[in-house]
């Protein structure tokens, strides 16, 4: 939304409505552990904790970065471009399909 509109306040509410929405990231890559059979689940824990303090401590330095370099619009696009990234990575990633019938 930061990069369509000039109002403040869709903006913060979209950004509000994004934090909502992360909050159950998380939470739901943690449940996704404990199906692993070949994993260690504190491992794979530490790894998507690591990997979401990561970027909770580099991405507004990076932004900010791009958005004073660049122009904010260019520093929102690069957010979305690598959410859809993210999202591609996700969907492309094969994974193990279980089957209920055994």
């Amino acid at each position: 939304m930061a990069v369509l509109t000039h109002s403040p306040l869709v903006v913060g509410a979209a950004f509000l409505a994004l934090g909502f929405l992360l909050s159950a990231a998380a939470p739901a890559a943690f449940g996704l552990v404990g199906e692993a059979r070949d994993e260690d689940p504190a491992a794979a824990i530490a790894a998507v904790t690591t990997i979401g303090y990561t970027g909770f401590i580099w991405s507004p330095p990076l932004i900010g970065w791009i958005a004073a370099a660049v122009g904010l619009r260019a520093a929102m696009g690069f957010v979305v471009a690598c959410t859809l990234a993210i999202i591609g990575a996700g969907l492309a990633t094969p994974r193990e399909r279980n089957d209920p019938r055994g």
